[in-house]
């Protein structure tokens, strides 16, 4: 969102004012579990799960992210802590 996109140190170095990239004129959008499975050759069904527990941590938004809290609570880190 461009009112994130501008409100950072850098961002009029690094943006334009209608928020795109200064020095990628295009950037291809890929999936987190694309990329995992793509490019790590992570297994499709892991891919999902491990996508599922970064992807609130990385939202744009800072207020939207999920906390550390919510995170532990997370079903897929629990299940991974279950097996120490």
């Amino acid at each position: 969102p461009l009112h994130l996109a501008m409100r950072g140190k850098t961002s009029e170095k690094l943006m334009t004012e209608e928020g795109h990239l200064r020095r990628i004129p295009s950037l291809k959008f890929w999936k987190l579990e694309d990329v995992l499975v793509d490019k790590y050759c992570v297994p499709r069904e892991q891919a999902q799960d491990i996508a599922g527990f970064l992807l609130p941590m990385l939202r744009y938004d800072p207020e939207a992210r999920a906390s550390a809290a919510e995170m532990l609570q997370h079903p897929w880190l629990c299940k991974h802590l279950e097996g120490e």
